[in-house]
């Protein structure tokens, strides 16, 4: 379930000891120096603690997934699109997708 390099990597890019990864997680640093050796495994509530700390995927820490980040670095004005686009009415999608494609058409790949 856990890709214990992964987890020490991600600790050490961090520059993290293991207490202070301890810390993060709410456990102790001798649970969390169980964890990286492999002899007990932190719940799934724990990693993903840790998991949204890194920017990074559960997926990616159990090793299941090469891609790292699950995160998109978004403006703040792409942010505040996203944030309200789940109440905006279909109309207004509509005339939305219409400007946006009207924007990156020359542009397409």
């Amino acid at each position: 379930m856990i890709n214990l390099e992964r987890l020490i990597a991600l600790r050490k890019s961090f520059s993290l000891n293991q207490k202070e990864a301890a810390a993060i997680m709410n456990v102790s640093r001798e649970a969390y120096c169980m964890y990286e050796t492999g002899l007990r495994k932190p719940s799934v509530d724990s990693l993903s603690v840790l998991a949204d700390y890194y920017r990074v995927s559960l997926d990616y820490i159990a090793g299941r997934s090469e891609v790292k980040s699950r995160y998109v670095d978004y403006t703040f004005k792409q942010r505040y699109i996203l944030r309200y686009l789940s109440d905006v009415s279909e109309k207004s999608l509509n005339v939305i997708i219409s400007v946006v494609d009207e924007d990156i058409s020359p542009h397409a790949f």
